[in-house]
């Protein structure tokens, strides 16, 4: 099948050297000409840009797919994986068979922004990776197939990237081979009950200490840098909490105050059991001393 790659970020990097590894070549590729360019220079920018020339890929960098049209028209298909851009049906219905994306999240669930924080964030034990056809909408096309992942408490925002990273090539090899077969099955969504999420704000990003120890600490290892992570205030200062464990005991005092601390730790109240907190940092994401910048009895906001 003759197929462009849409790409953007260090995943859709990842995805598509294990696919070209795999004897998968795709006739062109398509980034954007300068999205988050800054960030993602050395993680995605330039190894892309390397990977193509490595390849004799043709690579384009866009600020609007359409003007690739004609480019698209010739192609029987495309693979999209991070392409930050809503493609008009005009762009979207060139390819005989469509534009697939991969997400990463399950659908209609986990449309939109940041599903993999979303889904530690509501303490889910699986994740999914979906694959489905692109229409104009948000994440709303046909689901195509799915690649479940465990989620685990040791797992956080870096190690569940990681994990799905892995799978994104196997996924789309899947897509593929169960189109030469026929065997495509793609099932529409049913959207009535769900809509897109949005950028995760600062207000979703404030510790609640009146939320149980096992929100916050979901909360916590969801947001983890390099995500500008969760933060409490004391002192008139924002501090980010980088490691914690939860504590069942519930202990006396009252949400937010610290129970103990050492010149390693902190045990800090919730709504429900206690967050023993072994990292800490500034809001420059510095790591800070537990030991000379609270006491026991404090009580962070």
């Amino acid at each position: 099948m003759k197929f462009f790659y849409l790409g953007h970020g260090v995943m859709s990097y990842t995805c598509l050297k294990a696919l070209l590894e795999a004897g998968r070549r795709p006739e062109f590729i398509v980034i954007h000409k300068d999205l988050e360019y800054e960030r993602l220079r050395n993680l995605f920018y330039e190894p892309m840009i390397a990977l193509c020339n490595e390849n004799s890929i043709p690579l384009y960098r866009v600020d609007k797919l359409s003007t690739l049209n004609d480019e698209i028209a010739g192609c029987e298909t495309g693979i999209c994986l991070g392409y930050m851009e809503i493609i008009k049906k005009e762009t979207l219905d060139m390819p005989k068979h469509g534009i697939m994306n991969v997400h990463g999240g399950k659908l209609p669930k986990y449309r939109g922004r940041a599903p993999i924080s979303r889904a530690i964030m509501n303490g889910e034990k699986f994740f999914t990776l979906t694959l489905h056809k692109m229409d104009e909408g948000v994440d709303s096309g046909d689901v195509c197939l799915e690649t479940i992942l465990p989620i685990t408490d040791k797992d956080d925002l870096n190690t569940l990237y990681a994990k799905c990273s892995a799978e994104t090539a196997p996924l789309v090899e899947r897509f593929f081979n169960a189109f030469d077969r026929g065997m495509l099955d793609c099932k529409k969504q049913d959207l009535t009950a769900s809509k897109p999420f949005r950028k995760i704000t600062d207000e979703e990003r404030k510790v609640d200490w009146n939320k149980s120890a096992r929100d916050i600490f979901n909360l916590i290892r969801a947001l983890i840098p390099p995500f500008p992570g969760t933060f409490f205030e004391y002192n008139g200062n924002r501090y980010h909490v980088l490691r914690s464990e939860i504590l069942i005991d519930n202990g006396v005092g009252k949400p937010g105050e610290v129970l103990f601390i050492d010149e390693n730790s902190v045990t800090v109240k919730c709504g429900d059991g206690s967050l023993y907190i072994t990292s800490i940092a500034d809001d420059c994401l510095n790591p800070v001393s537990i030991i000379d910048n609270f006491t026991k009895g404090a009580v962070f906001q």
